[in-house]
This record gives structure tokens, C-alpha cells and sequence, in this order.
């Protein structure tokens, strides 16, 4: 979920920024709603459009909502938006208006034509009229339903519906009866188990409050973040608080959100794993303190959406004859590492690799991924390493090396061969990005989750590219057309980073911020 507290304000904030000057001047953000990805949301937004009869620009579709705005993605695909419509907004005001006080034609009546309108009227606050109230229905099937003492509107967009009702000036839009039902009993009652409830938000609501933060992001049990939170956060929810901060890029507060919370300690970590891990790795997740075979029990125990992760992990077990309790035994420390995608033969190719204390010598786990051959000898920089040839053939060739207190496990010799450079001081390590001050602060948590962006754009590119060949909606001219333009406005910041887990129940539990060389 992704709640925005101020919308008017956060927009505003942006428009100041290099990269929000940059988005507005050449209308990135109408190109980035075309794109095939972000249709559905592109309709939902035309929608409110051609019901209120104007369209607007995006520093006005802020001005819509007054006070927080609320947009969540649920499982199922499922999704929900709340807000609240300010009456100080003449789109506000029309909506509003509209939704309450006018009948709208249901799917069996015959809609009357529409209205030829000026291509040269406007409105005071930026607006232009681009659709009559007639042809509204022309555009999406469309009913209404009582639900509950409220009046309920479907509209069908292909093979889905969305569902729009009012609550005094607030507006609840979703693509679930379910979802909506549950939303609605929800805002009927104060003591029940919404968000606002939970054990530790109370604290975030105060922060939420200064000037700062702008926006929160909220990651549940089971949520598209969960193999990656669960380990460290257990049965707790996590909740990022993000603002502008130095230079205007975004830092943020991380909190533990329900569930059963306990003291962790505060002791500063050394780092330790982080220095045998590449700094430019499009993707890494590594925890200095977190046991192999407790990450391992919790993957297996996911539930929801990631029920089929859990079961894969069992037969993946199971197949390999992998014992996790003997295998990982009490060792402490674990990196899962994404080094990029390679592109070879029309096809691509990513790579990845494991990190495990040097306690784990045994390389089963890299025979249970690829069915291997003969093993032989490497040597790079003066390390030896050991790499497997593939059975039947390849691209890949699973490596693995010991590395100081650490054995890496990789999908390829090139992850190898990145990984004894960043060992021997060759190549920037991912301790690199905590140099001093705050951000040295942000180094000594036990958990980290960094993400380097410009490999990151790198391999979108490459996977948009790979993706074109059997792509009715890209080719590699849209690519560059539509796609590279949003990409180069990236490139200027340099890694998202997020550091968690130590702290008291309820206050501040991590620290993240979008970084810049």
C-alpha cells in the first residue's frame, strides 16, 4: 500500500526537484501512463475524467483530494483507492456532485449521442472540457446497485469491473465486492483490525505528521516483499516512512507494524559479509546476524500468494535429498545476490548467486539447481575457485569459491570472478555506500536490501529488448520512443538502499534513502 498524505503538497514538491522539472517539461507522465503496464490505470483516471467532464493535468489531479490518499494492491489481484475529495477543487466538487446526485444510465438503456464540444474551453484551474456527460457512457458499461444504504457504480473495463461508492466526500474505488464489503464494515466500526489499529502505527501516525514525510509505504505478511521481510520481521508488517530530505532526494523511517514485536539489539555490526559483495549488484539482499536454516524455515512457512514458493522449497528438498538442519547447520549470515542479465543467442539469461558462512563447504546446493558435469579448477586474481560444466550444455556455469569467512555460490564464473574482486579490494564493496554521518549510521543495522539503479535500468532495458521479439504492444523503436525516455530520467540517482532490524516495539526500526554518487 502506498499512502500520500498531502497530495497537493507532494506534487508541488516534486515539481521542485530536477527530476520533477524534467518529468514536466516534456510530459513524461501522460507517455508513462500509455505504456501497455499501466492501461488499467490510465482507464480508471480517464474515467474520472470523462464522468466529470474535463480533462486535467497531473499537478491538478493532486488538488482532487483533500488530505491523505490511500492505493493498495491486495492478493488476488486485487486492488483499493481511498480518498477523500476536497470541495475546494471544482473536480472535487463535479465528482462529488455527479456521483451523489446524478442517475446514471444503466448497461440496457441506450445511451444518447453524444455532444460535439470546444477544443478552446477551459477552466480557471487549469482544466479543459474534453467530454459531455452523454458520452460518458459511451465509453465504459456502466450500472448502479444499492449496497448496503449506499449507491454502488460498476464500471466493466474488458474482463474487469470497478466499483465506485461515496462516504461523504470520501471516495472508495476497487475491483473487488469483496474488497469494497470489508472496506466498508471496516470504516463502520473504531476497535477492529484496519491498519490504523495495529500495534506500532500509532508511533508512525506521529511522525507521519512532520512537514518531511510525505508518503507511507506499507508491505503486509503477504505481501509481494514477504520472502524478503519475513526473515527479519517475523509476523509484523513493515511500514517505510519516505520524505524529502538533503538535496531533495528521499530518506526514510522504517517500522515493524503488528505482530509479535520484542527488543532487538542495538549493537553496532561490524561489516563483514558486505565486503565480499559487489556495490553495483542490480539487486542484494544480505543480513550480517540472520541464520541460513531460520531463513530457510520461514520461506517454507509462507502462505497467501507465495503458498506455491514454500511448497517449491519442500520438493526442491525433498529432490535433492538436501537435509537444510545438516546442511546450513548453526551458521550465521546469508546474501542473496541478483548480479544482472546477460543477453546472448536472442535470449537472456540472469545471474545469481548464494552466499553462506565459510562453515558450509559442502556445494550440494549448487548441484540441486543445475544438473551438473565434470568439476574443474579455476584461478582468478590469485584465488582458486572450483566450476561445474552443465550436463547438456549451457549458457550457465555454477561456480563456487571460499572468500575469508564466506563461500559464494554462483549461477556463472563471471559472479565468481566479481565476487573474489570485490574480496580482494578490486572492486567497491557494498560497505562502500556507508561512509559517514547518517549514512554510516544506516551501515550499522544487521539487515540490508540495496538495489544499484543504473544496472537496474540496464537490465529493464535488456529485458524490454528480449521481451520485443513476441511483443505485440514493443519494438525496439517504442523502446526507445517510449521506454528509454522515463529510463534516462533515472539516471542520475545511484541506489535505494534499506537497512533494518534493531530498535524498541513501535519506534524506529531501520533507516532507507535514494542515493546519488
Amino acid at each position: 500500500m502506498i499512502e500520500v498524505f498531502r497530495p497537493e503538497e507532494f506534487i508541488e514538491d516534486i515539481a521542485k526537484t530536477e527530476l520533477g522539472r524534467k518529468l514536466s517539461e516534456d510530459g513524461t507522465f501522460r507517455k508513462t501512463l500509455t505504456l501497455p503496464e499501466l492501461r488499467k490505470v490510465s482507464s480508471i483516471l480517464y474515467l474520472l475524467e470523462a464522468k466529470a467532464g474535463v480533462l486535467t493535468q497531473p499537478n491538478r489531479l493532486a488538488s482532487l483530494f483533500d488530505g491523505p490518499v490511500a492505493m493498495a494492491l491486495l492478493q488476488k489481484s486485487e486492488w483499493l483507492v481511498i480518498g477523500k475529495a476536497s470541495i475546494q477543487s471544482k473536480l472535487g466538487v463535479s465528482l462529488l456532485t455527479l456521483f451523489q446526485g446524478e442517475k446514471i444510465a444503466g448497461k440496457k438503456i441506450e445511451p444518447p449521442k453524444p455532444k460535439p464540444q470546444s477544443e478552446d474551453s477551459s477552466s480557471e484551474d487549469g482544466t479543459g472540457n474534453t467530454h459531455s456527460a452523454d458520452d460518458f457512457t459511451d465509453q465504459f458499461n456502466v450500472g448502479s446497485e444499492k449496497f448496503g444504504n449506499l449507491e454502488m457504480y460498476q464500471y466493466d473495463f474488458g474482463n474487469e469491473s470497478v466499483y465506485i461508492t461515496v462516504i461523504g466526500n470520501f471516495f472508495v474505488i476497487t475491483n473487488s465486492k469483496e474488497t469494497l464489503d470489508v472496506s466498508l464494515a471496516l470504516a463502520s466500526t473504531k476497535n477492529n483490525s484496519s491498519l490504523g489499529n495495529l500495534k506500532g502505527f500509532s508511533h508512525l501516525r506521529k511522525s507521519a505528521k512532520k512537514k518531511e514525510n510525505k508518503l507511507l509505504f506499507f508491505a503486509g505478511t503477504n505481501s509481494l516483499l514477504s520472502p524478503l521481510l519475513k526473515p527479519s520481521f517475523g509476523n509484523s508488517s513493515m511500514g517505510l516512512l519516505l520524505g524529502w530530505k538533503e538535496r531533495g532526494l528521499l530518506e526514510g523511517e522504517i517500522y515493524r507494524i503488528g505482530g509479535d514485536q520484542s527488543y532487538t539489539s542495538s549493537n553496532t555490526i561490524t561489516p563483514n559479509l558486505s565486503k565480499i559483495l559487489p556495490k553495483d549488484l542490480t539487486f542484494a539482499f544480505y543480513s550480517e546476524t540472520l541464520k541460513p536454516i531460520e531463513v530457510w524455515k520461514t520461506l517454507t512457512e509462507l502462505e497467501g500468494d507465495w503458498q506455491n514458493l514454500s511448497k517449491g522449497l519442500d520438493q526442491f528438498a525433498e529432490s535433492a535429498a538436501l537435509n537444510p538442519k545438516n546442511y546450513f547447520q548453526d551458521s550465521k549470515g546469508v546474501a542473496l545476490s541478483f548480479h544482472g542479465l546477460d543477453s546472448k543467442n536472442g535470449m537472456i539469461y540472469p545471474r545469481f548467486g548464494i552466499s553462506l558462512s565459510s562453515a558450509v563447504k559442502d556445494d550440494s546446493i549448487l548441484k540441486s539447481i543445475f544438473k551438473v558435469g565434470a568439476k574443474t579448477k579455476q584461478n582468478f586474481q590469485n584465488v582458486e575457485y572450483a566450476t561445474y560444466a552443465l550436463k547438456q550444455g549451457g549458457y550457465y556455469s555454477p561456480s563456487f569459491v571460499k572468500v575469508g569467512d564466506w563461500t559464494f555460490f554462483g549461477s556463472d564464473k563471471k559472479s565468481v570472478e566479481e565476487t573474489i574482486a570485490t574480496r580482494n579490494g578490486n572492486k567497491p564493496n557494498q560497505s562502500d555506500r556507508f561512509g559517514s554521518g547518517l549514512i554510516e549510521k544506516q551501515g550499522s543495522y544487521p539487515n540490508h536490501l540495496t538495489i544499484h539503479i543504473p544496472n537496474l535500468l540496464s537490465d529493464l532495458k535488456t529485458f524490454y529488448l528480449y521481451g520485443a521479439s513476441d511483443s505485440m504492444e514493443y519494438s525496439s523503436k517504442t523502446i526507445e520512443r517510449d521506454v528509454q525516455p522515463i529510463l534516462d530520467k533515472l539516471k542520475p540517482f545511484s541506489h535505494f538502499s534499506m537497512s533494518f532490524g534493531s530498535g524498541n516495539p513501535g519506534e524506529v526500526w531501520g533507516k532507507a534513502r535514494v542515493g546519488v554518487e
